[in-house]
């Protein structure tokens, strides 16, 4: 919906806030989305990746402790589909349809 994994990072990120981008300044934020790299906690008070990386949390499961996430990159124009742990603190986005 957003140009395909490959493209969507850059379609999503925020013109600013990240420390470095890769990628046509004219091709970010084309949704209005603005991901902005808030980066992630282990859940033990320790943040890691401000300004380079963004997290989102989806709201689809993999597992009883585990769900899926998309991450951005600073050097990857990307968006990319994981799980992990849920104990860790990563950004959510609440859309309206």
């Amino acid at each position: 919906a957003v140009g395909g994994s490959s493209k969507a990072g850059t379609a999503l990120k925020s013109q600013t806030g990240w420390n470095s981008q890769t990628g046509d300044a004219a091709d970010r934020d084309a949704y209005g989305f603005s991901a902005l790299p808030a980066g992630d906690s282990n859940g033990h008070g320790y943040f890691y990746d401000a300004g380079d990386y963004a997290y989102f949390w989806s709201a689809s499961e993999y597992g009883s402790n585990v769900a899926y996430y998309v991450d951005l990159d600073y050097d990857d124009g990307s968006a990319d589909l994981d799980y992990y742990y849920k104990s860790h603190g990563f950004s959510v986005r609440c859309l309206q349809n």
